[in-house]
């Protein structure tokens, strides 16, 4: 399932570590240490978030069947 934009995925060769370790901290913290504006961190901790959800159901149906 596809949820990283290319921006994330240029955060994540940049600084060599994937996006979900890279979004650690305060939204103006990220966003100062990646460069980018706190609306941007924001919607990409939202992303990465869901996604984390989403697999995680996914994860439960497989064992509940």
């Amino acid at each position: 399932m596809k949820y990283k934009t290319a921006l994330m995925k240029l955060m994540e060769v940049t600084y060599g570590k994937p996006i979900e370790e890279l979004l650690v901290g305060t939204g103006v913290e990220v966003a100062q240490m990646l460069g980018v504006n706190q609306a941007t961190v924001s919607r990409w901790k939202e992303r990465v978030a869901l996604m984390e959800e989403i697999k995680r159901l996914q994860d439960d149906s497989k064992f509940s069947r």
